[in-house]
C-alpha cells in the first residue's frame, strides 16, 4: 500500500522531468535536477506519511468523484493546466536564453523551500483531519485553530504560495516569477470563495476569522 501510494507521485515527477529537460534541450541544468528531486521527494514524503497516519483522509483527498463547488469547477482545471505549462515555459527560457546568472546556492535554497513546502503539509494534516482537497463541510467537522491554523487561516495554501515562488529560484529562471505571481493570485481567489462557503456552512468559522486575522501570509494578508 505504501509504495503504491508514492509511486504515482514519483512517476509524475519522472515524466515531468523528461519533458522539461527535452524542452530545455540540455542536461547540464543543476536547478532542474534540484527542483525535481525536491518536488518528487517532498511529494512522496507527504503522501507516504498521510497513507500511514491517516488513510481515511488520504482516501478522501484522492476521491476524484466527489462534487465540486462551482468555483472549483473553474479554478481547479485552470490551476492544473497552468502548472505544467508554466514549468515547460521556464524550461523553454533555459533553452532560448541559457541558465540564468543565479548563484548555485540560490537554486538549492529554492529546492529546499519546495521540499519544505510539501513536507510542511504534514503539520496541516495533523491539525485538521478535515483538510480535504475539495472544500466540503462534513457532519462531524469542527473549526481547527491549532498548529499552523493558529497562525493563518489557510496554511496549506500559504505553503503553496511558498512553493510557487521557490520553483523559479530553484530552476534559475527569473522570468518564472511572473507565473508564480499569477498562480498565487488564482490561489488567493480560491481562498476568498472557500472562506465565503465555510462562513455560511461551518459553525464557528466566522468567529475563527475574527480570531485569526491573516489568510495566507502573517502580517501581510
Amino acid at each position: 500500500m505504501f509504495w503504491r501510494t508514492i509511486l504515482p507521485s514519483l512517476a509524475f515527477t519522472v515524466v515531468l522531468g523528461a519533458v522539461m529537460f527535452a524542452v530545455a534541450g540540455r542536461f547540464d541544468w543543476p536547478g532542474g535536477y534540484a527542483f525535481l528531486a525536491a518536488m518528487g521527494g517532498g511529494g512522496a514524503v507527504m503522501e507516504g506519511w498521510l497513507t500511514l497516519a491517516d488513510p481515511a483522509l488520504f482516501k478522501e483527498r484522492h476521491n476524484h468523484k466527489q462534487k465540486k463547488p462551482p468555483y472549483d469547477r473553474v479554478l481547479l482545471p485552470v490551476l492544473f493546466v497552468l502548472f505544467p505549462l508554466w514549468l515547460v515555459y521556464m524550461a523553454l527560457q533555459v533553452r532560448i536564453y541559457g541558465i540564468a546568472e543565479m548563484p548555485r546556492w540560490a537554486n538549492y535554497a529554492g529546492a529546499v523551500a519546495v521540499f519544505l513546502g510539501f513536507v510542511g503539509n504534514i503539520s496541516v494534516f495533523r491539525a485538521n483531519r478535515f483538510a480535504t482537497a475539495i472544500v466540503k463541510v462534513q457532519a462531524s467537522q469542527t473549526v481547527s485553530d491549532k498548529g499552523p491554523y493558529a497562525i493563518v487561516r489557510h496554511p496549506m495554501y500559504g505553503l503553496g504560495v511558498l512553493v510557487y515562488f521557490a520553483i523559479p529560484v530553484a530552476l534559475g529562471c527569473w522570468e518564472g516569477l511572473a507565473g508564480a505571481a499569477l498562480m498565487a493570485l488564482l490561489l488567493a481567489m480560491r481562498v476568498l470563495f472557500e472562506e465565503a462557503q465555510l462562513k455560511r456552512e461551518l459553525q464557528g468559522y466566522d468567529a475563527y476569522m475574527t480570531k485569526v486575522r491573516y489568510r495566507l501570509v502573517p502580517y501581510l494578508w
